[in-house]
């Protein structure tokens, strides 16, 4: 019996702690999506949505039945201005740390951005299940930042997709019901708020616009037609999108996103040393082995070391990463290949841009 007991009591002895101990991932999720960003003129400066979050993935009994929910260490939505000449960054509107999965567009001309966010299914579903409804109607809508008023006024509560004219005079915008989309204008002199044209929701898909001066602006109605359409006179004619494919493509060479790809994660609020408290030596080792699950921990963690690592440091980190991928099978050979990849595009790009 004595036996018995013993062995029933080292049972649990390691069973437990395997339930219940570390329920959550040593290395965190880092992770900072830019949904939006529009340029000025010259590209000097940029407004864009940042969406951050930190967050450690569940695992032992937390992960039962279906993976668990992720403990969030950090979240934060806000809209930025970044002058890139300056390199300095202005948080100019925060949003409410509950105010998650949203579609958004920034239109940024003659110092002033619109802005917009609409929700996606996630976010109709939480406000179905005790998310306050009132938080997400305050952001609803279309905005506008004044530079230099340093000010934020809301235009409409109803609207998305906002594209400023050319000469900042004017703000196209859609507004769709369960059956509709209208296409609307904002004169911004005086506020006039005027419909241009009423569409079937199901027969029109609106994806893109483009101002093609001041008057006339180009609208993306499906993937193989675009409109084109007077905001004087309301007068429209549908073209094929062979013809107006080039204007889109001088418009949306890139994602406009990918200019800030490498935003550092502590400018936006986010130190890596708060949530992994770890040693250089047990750092270099996660960047080497891609420890984590995620390429956003590995580039936190190569920030925070940057200012310590010279362009030798750098490669000499690069060679130790190839070294260990030499030592692997060939299919493990080849799954590294394809998880460094960031990595280590990332780690050329910090030795290009360090200074001797």
């Amino acid at each position: 019996m004595e036996i018995k007991h013993f062995s029933i009591f080292k049972y649990f002895s390691i069973i437990i702690p395997l339930l219940t101990g570390g329920c959550y991932a040593e290395i965190p999720f880092v992770g900072n999506r830019i949904s939006a960003a529009g340029f000025n003129t010259n590209k000097s400066k940029a407004v864009f949505l940042s969406d951050a979050q930190v967050s450690k993935k569940a695992r032992a009994i937390s992960a039962f039945p279906d993976g668990g929910i992720p403990k969030i260490l950090f979240r934060k939505s806000a809209l930025y201005l970044y002058d890139m000449q300056g390199d300095k960054l202005q948080e100019i509107f925060t949003y409410s740390s509950n105010v998650r999965g949203f579609n958004s567009r920034v239109s940024f001309v003659n110092g002033k951005a619109a802005f917009s966010i609409r929700p996606k299914p996630g976010w109709d579903y939480e406000l179905k299940h005790g998310l306050d409804r009132d938080i997400i109607d305050n952001y609803r809508g279309i905005f506008i930042y004044d530079l230099a008023k340093n000010e934020i006024t809301r235009l409409t509560q109803k609207g998305i997709e906002p594209y400023l004219s050319p000469d900042g005079k004017y703000l196209l915008y859609f507004v769709q019901g369960s059956d509709y989309t209208n296409v609307r204008t904002i004169e911004l002199a005086n506020n006039n708020n005027r419909l241009l044209k009423k569409y079937d929701r199901f027969n029109y898909f609106f994806a893109r616009a483009k101002f093609l001066d001041n008057s006339n602006i180009l609208i993306l109605k499906s993937p193989e037609t675009c409109i084109r359409l007077n905001i004087a006179t309301g007068e429209s004619e549908e073209l094929s999108f062979s013809k107006a494919k080039e204007q889109f493509e001088k418009e949306y060479p890139d994602d406009p996103a990918d200019f800030l790809e490498y935003l550092p994660f502590k400018a936006i609020g986010i130190d890596i040393n708060e949530y992994c408290h770890k040693n250089r030596k047990q750092w270099l080792k996660d960047i080497i082995e891609m420890k984590g699950d995620n390429f956003g921990y590995r580039r936190a963690v190569l920030e925070e070391l940057y200012n310590t690592m010279d362009k030798n440091d750098l490669q000499t980190l690069l060679n130790r990463m190839d070294n260990y991928k030499e030592q692997l099978s060939s299919y493990e050979k080849l799954k590294y290949e394809v998880y460094s990849k960031k990595t280590i595009d990332f780690i050329n790009y910090l030795i290009r841009n360090k200074k001797d």
